[in-house]
């Protein structure tokens, strides 16, 4: 069981990791923006918020049609819509931060407590923070659960910390299965954990943890849709799109993500067939996690936050293993020792403090750009269509769909977007990809779907769209935006 004198060291430690991640992302200048997918999350939130209920179906398109929106973030998307309301963007991306940090000062406590060593430990967390996505979507609360689920059942199981700790998980989860599908991996830590217990053959703890795993089953049904919740999972895991979109493709090594994949090749390198204190359950459970992230780009967060305490232990045992320290570095870690750790801890609270309160936007810093400025704005784009082309059916581009659905509200409908499946029926996405790779048969979605023009961005990555319709007989290049061009169909 941890004591005071184990744990203090390991709280105090874990609050500077947090306060230290939180002023690097401040620094950073909300990139977390770079993406379609927080305006939309925003656009549903504040809808849910003005009619009191769930839409049924998607108001913001024209292909939509009845099929049912199942939207697992709904939760998200009201506190974060709220957030935005009343504290603006930068209160919107604090809550992300704060998640974010929160992840990684988790999976520090996990790393520090399983290697015993702080140096092994941040080295651990910084190669974690350099592969996670810092986007502001609902995914950060998955990154958070595994991360405090993982610690929680790992110090359970050996018995450092009591069983009412494990009332987290339930509790957990009826949040966590209302703000993203990623409540499926919490079932893949209960069972690697679970398989663990009933080896030990401890009655008491087993009944305990099966009390548990019933309850977090339970807690999964704590939603608007009631069963259909497994529905709302299957369809984003299955859709046709992910065929398509990069995060959910096999790993690849180029030149450019050379840092993010560090993570994995360390540990392939250093971790298995090693000894260390990671039980048999657990270390498959890493496995299985490696093999999930190799094949798909979105996974390989969770298999970092999973997998980071045993690269830990082999950083540690390697840092070990190097030759004895100098007598300087042994007077200086001697006097060290001798600061108390209040006063260890009060100084590096101080410090972090000032670091954050230098990073605060000011009237003439760019610390916290406006935020606005960091996603694309289709407003000459949206005008042009308002004046000329009101109620007009266009197919835009699958990544512009966000920032339409943001905009407009539906004023002016949108062809398809990140939502996929959740949002629209599985033949709509198939003809938009059919439609966007020019395989056999693009043509007849012109005619299917009464499309009256397109919308697609402007740069040579998007060659392929403008060569097919820049001299296209019956279509005409209508308007060039900063963003995006709109080609129009000629009706006789």
């Amino acid at each position: 069981m941890l004591n005071a004198t184990t744990r203090r060291p390991v709280i105090l430690q874990s609050c500077l990791v947090f306060l230290a991640f939180v002023g690097i992302m401040l620094a950073d200048g909300y990139n977390m923006f770079n993406d379609s997918d927080p305006l939309w999350h925003i656009a549903a939130g504040e809808l849910i918020r003005e009619t009191g209920s769930l839409p049924l179906t998607d108001p913001w398109s024209f292909t939509a049609g009845d099929y049912r929106w199942l939207n697992v973030a709904w939760l998200w998307d009201v506190a974060m819509s709220w957030m935005q309301d009343h504290f603006g963007w930068h209160g919107a991306a604090a809550a992300n931060i704060v998640i974010v940090a929160l992840t990684l000062a988790l999976t520090y406590a996990n790393c520090v407590l399983r290697s015993n060593n702080g140096i092994a430990s941040i080295l651990a967390v910084i190669l974690l923070f350099v592969l996670v996505t810092l986007y502001l979507r609902p995914l950060q609360v998955t990154h958070l659960m595994i991360a405090l689920w993982a610690l929680i059942l790992g110090l359970w199981v050996r018995g450092e910390c009591r069983a009412y700790w494990l009332g987290l998980l339930p509790v957990s989860m009826a949040l966590w299965v209302n703000i993203h599908g990623g409540f499926i991996l919490g079932f893949a830590l209960l069972a690697a954990y679970g398989i663990h217990t009933l080896l030990t053959r401890h009655t008491g703890r087993i009944a305990i943890f099966s009390a548990v795993c019933a309850l977090c089953f339970t807690a999964i049904f704590i939603n608007p849709y009631g069963v259909d919740i497994i529905e709302t999972v299957r369809r984003p895991l299955f859709t046709v799109a992910n065929d398509y979109i990069m995060e959910w493709q096999a790993i690849t090594v180029t030149a450019h993500n050379l840092m993010t994949l560090l993570f994995v090749v360390l540990f392939i390198v250093m971790v298995p067939g090693r000894p260390n204190t990671a039980l048999p359950a657990e270390r498959w459970l890493a496995y299985v996690m490696l093999i999930y992230a190799l094949t798909t780009i979105r996974a390989l967060p969770p298999f970092a936050i999973i997998a980071a305490p045993w690269l830990a232990v082999r950083l540690a045992q390697h840092l070990k293993e190097q030759k004895a320290p100098t007598p300087l570095a042994t007077a200086i870690r001697a006097r060290a020792r001798r600061v108390s750790e209040s006063r260890a801890a009060t100084f590096g609270a101080v410090i972090a403090s000032i670091t954050l309160a230098a990073l605060l936007p000011t009237s003439h810093g760019a610390t916290l750009q406006p935020i606005q400025s960091q996603w694309l704005s289709l407003k000459e784009e949206i005008a042009y269509l308002d004046a000329h082309y009101p109620g007009g059916r266009f197919i835009n581009e699958f990544d512009l769909g966000g920032y339409l659905a943001y905009e407009t509200r539906g004023r002016i409908a949108v062809f398809v977007d990140p939502r996929t499946e959740t949002a629209y029926p599985a033949e709509v996405m198939e003809d938009y990809f059919r439609f966007d790779s020019g395989r056999q048969g693009w043509e007849d979605i012109l005619e299917k779907y009464a499309i009256d023009g397109i919308i697609v961005r402007n740069g040579s990555d998007k060659a392929r769209f403008h060569d097919r319709f820049a001299h296209r007989k019956g279509w005409e290049k209508a308007f060039i935006g900063p963003v995006a061009t709109i080609y129009i169909r000629k009706r006789d």
